[in-house]
């Protein structure tokens, strides 16, 4: 191969598979059909994206909703998705790619997605499929912006949805831990803490001061507004979309690629690939962590392909639920007031200590989880990825490995006083001192805040029903089952944690496989 890529070689050995068999069902479903992606810019969004071009390549037009952001207009930020090695196979493989995205530019927090007539016009008229990917994902977002772009925007394109003649097929995307008040999560709808209506009510309407006093209270027993509003929202879809070809995929937690179209790329610090990356170059020592809890973790790679093929399912024949009959849904009627109705929401969560009740629907769930397949604590998870960092130090690290997974807060605060803050603190004073500017304190500051919201999920475990996700793997062709493979029983963890540690010294850290040398020989001082 002449053209090499930054990176290659930690794809498996397929990387440059052969055009696949377009008589597949999944491929058949997407020839001549038009989706509507929204999160494109996103992590899962670039995924879906690229899988889509490359793996279905007589799909119609893809449209993709994006919104300018940091001064970046919405079409600079549409070229800027193409770049980086992560998109080389398919640019290779289907050069013509540019002529199957059509940019839309909108925003999902401006009302009805901030989509102009024409362009609401036009998404209604053709299309057929609908990935719903959006989402403020960031554990520290406000409340107000979490509930207006997880909520009201789904509301919005659910409408949307209701008048697309052709829709085959809206796959919505939540997350696994949407009802992590509960320990056991099945594949169904639970009620849900506060009207979706009354909640979108309140952040549209209280102002900062009051909306920032009430947070805690609202969000109860939910660690962030993400978890809550992603929760919220799936119940906007049982209650609106019921009536429509819908399905909901709910990943755990997701990290790098196993195998496509590269393996181990990921393009954030989010979650446990920033622990890794903070740990593996000496930045990061200490984690408030219970090492022999379950580490339930996806690859984003499989958790498309199981969308993918949620899509086709939910077109091919309409789910029939399983679902016992429990108790109906809460009252979506507005209150007089948002005030009002957040004393009525106070008395709920202090009065009701059982679990939250499931509601029947029609409309289909998938867990797609790893704990019950290939089960893997957070001790095993830091291991073997300690086992591959001594072969590819990065050149960039500032200190030697010592990392810790304390399960008990107080020896992790004891630990973060001498390891993270003391050194910050003489290290920012030399800096002064010869003229230069403090950085670790406010590093260790972020690092803190992304390390403290972890700790929900990695000092507690739940028990995740998968049965609809085994079963949709199961109507898969033996074509389908190779070309949108997700089948996590499948996974070896061994061989991925060494690709996802190389993956990360490439794709995040920025330090070229080049320098491995250089990396062994400062590992080694």
């Amino acid at each position: 191969m002449n053209n090499v890529i930054e990176g290659a070689d930690i794809s498996i050995e397929d990387f440059l598979e052969e055009n696949l068999d377009r008589t597949s069902d999944i491929q058949c479903f997407f020839r001549d059909a038009n989706v509507f992606i929204t999160g494109a810019t996103g992590f899962m969004g670039k995924v879906l994206l690229e899988k889509l071009i490359r793996s279905c390549p007589e799909i119609g037009m893809i449209y993709i909703l994006v919104r300018p952001k940091l001064g970046k207009s919405q079409v600079r930020r549409f070229y800027e998705i193409f770049e980086g090695p992560f998109f080389e196979r398919m640019k290779s493989e289907c050069p013509n790619y540019l002529s199957k995205v059509r940019l839309v530019s909108g925003d999902c927090l401006k009302p009805n997605l901030g989509l102009s007539d024409e362009d609401r016009s036009l998404l209604c008229a053709c299309v057929d499929c609908v990935f719903h990917a959006a989402a403020a994902v960031r554990f520290d977002t406000s409340l107000r912006v979490a509930v207006i772009t997880n909520v009201r925007a789904t509301v919005d394109l659910l409408n949307m949805a209701r008048a697309m003649p052709h829709l085959k097929a809206f796959v919505f995307v939540s997350t696994a831990y949407s009802n992590c008040d509960n320990e056991h999560i099945e594949e169904k709808f639970y009620e849900p803490p506060i009207p979706w209506l009354t909640l979108t009510l309140m952040a549209e309407t209280l102002s900062e001061t009051m909306l920032t006093k009430i947070t805690p209270g609202i969000l109860g027993k939910w660690p962030n507004a993400y978890a809550l509003t992603k929760c919220v929202a799936e119940d906007v879809v049982r209650s609106k979309g019921d009536k429509l070809p819908i399905a909901i995929v709910r990943p755990s937690i997701v990290i790098a690629t196993s195998k496509e179209p590269i393996a181990g790329w990921i393009n954030n610090f989010y979650g446990p690939t920033g622990v890794v990356a903070g740990a593996g170059i000496g930045l990061l020592r200490s984690l408030h962590c219970d090492g022999n809890m379950l580490a339930d973790l996806v690859p984003v790679d499989m958790v498309i392909n199981c969308m993918i093929a949620a899509a086709w399912d939910v077109a091919r024949s309409r789910f029939e639920s399983t679902n016992s009959e429990i108790v109906a849904p809460c009252s979506e009627e507005e209150k007089e007031s948002p005030e009002a109705e957040y004393h009525i929401v106070r008395s709920r969560f202090s009065q009701c200590k059982v679990k939250r009740k499931t509601i029947s629907s029609s409309i289909p769930v998938y867990n797609f989880v790893s704990s019950n397949q290939r089960a893997l604590t957070w001790q095993q998870f830091m291991s073997l990825n300690e086992r591959a960092e001594p072969q590819i130090p990065s050149q960039l690290m500032i200190w030697y490995y010592c990392f810790h997974l304390n399960k008990h807060k107080s020896v992790h605060l004891l630990s973060i006083l001498f390891l993270h803050w003391i050194p910050a603190l003489l290290v920012d004073l030399g800096a002064r001192l010869i003229g230069q500017k403090p950085r670790m304190v406010n590093a260790y500051k972020k690092i803190h805040r992304f390390s403290e919201v972890l700790s929900y999920f990695s000092t507690r475990q739940w028990l995740f029903n998968d049965k609809n996700t085994s079963a949709l793997w199961r109507k898969l062709n033996e074509q389908d089952q190779k070309y949108f493979n997700f089948d996590i029983g499948s996974l070896v963890w061994e061989d991925y944690f060494y690709t996802h540690m190389r993956g990360l010294r490439v794709y995040l850290v920025k330090d070229s496989l080049d320098t491995v040398p250089q990396g062994i020989r400062k590992r080694h001082r």
